[in-house]
């Protein structure tokens, strides 16, 4: 009996770890996470080359809110992390830092070519999902890329305003093309 009462509380711990530490809709991490996980960046900056940093943002959230109603704007959520996840995050760690906005966190020797290659699997899974035309709705996720090369807080945070700053761009440049 103790030893079953050992094993529920290691299985309780699991799933609180759990739950602190990922998003609920997405399963990808939280920002909890992500915000730990750059503490832990700058407190072991030799161990990797290059930071990289994707940021990412859903456009059009709310008119899908709004048109067709909260469950579709939770759908489109999930498909933008599932996305995210199978292009860039196999260069790195996927989180969900905010409702509609998105971080993937690469390091390594590599993390531009790697961006690369996430990119062009990411433009591939936007196209195949609004080709098949599942969803009321138009797939689209503004992104902008930034690589560190020192694990400082005010390095880091550069390369965080950074991408964040060309994402806003791609997200411009999307609606000028009129990608609504």
């Amino acid at each position: 009996i103790e030893a079953y009462k050992i094993i529920e509380q290691g299985l309780k711990y699991d799933l609180i770890s759990r739950l602190a530490y990922s998003d609920g809709l997405t399963g990808l991490g939280n920002r909890t996470a992500y915000l730990e996980q750059l503490d832990e960046y700058e407190n072991n900056e030799n161990i990797f080359i290059q930071l990289g940093i994707v940021y990412l943002d859903v456009n059009n959230l709310k008119a899908v809110n709004d048109r067709q109603g909260h469950e579709f704007g939770d759908e489109l959520i999930k498909i933008a992390a599932s996305i995210i996840a199978d292009s860039f995050g196999q260069f790195g760690k996927a989180y969900r830092v905010g409702g509609d906005e998105f971080c993937v966190l690469m390091t390594g020797a590599d993390v531009k070519e790697n961006y690369e290659k996430g990119r062009e699997i990411f433009r591939q899974l936007i196209d195949e999902a609004n080709q098949a035309q599942w969803y009321p709705f138009k797939v689209q996720v503004a992104h902008g890329f930034a690589v560190c090369d020192k694990f400082t807080r005010e390095k880091m945070d550069e390369a965080i305003a950074t991408a964040d700053s060309r994402m806003y761009e791609n997200k411009m440049e999307l609606k000028r093309e009129g990608c609504d």
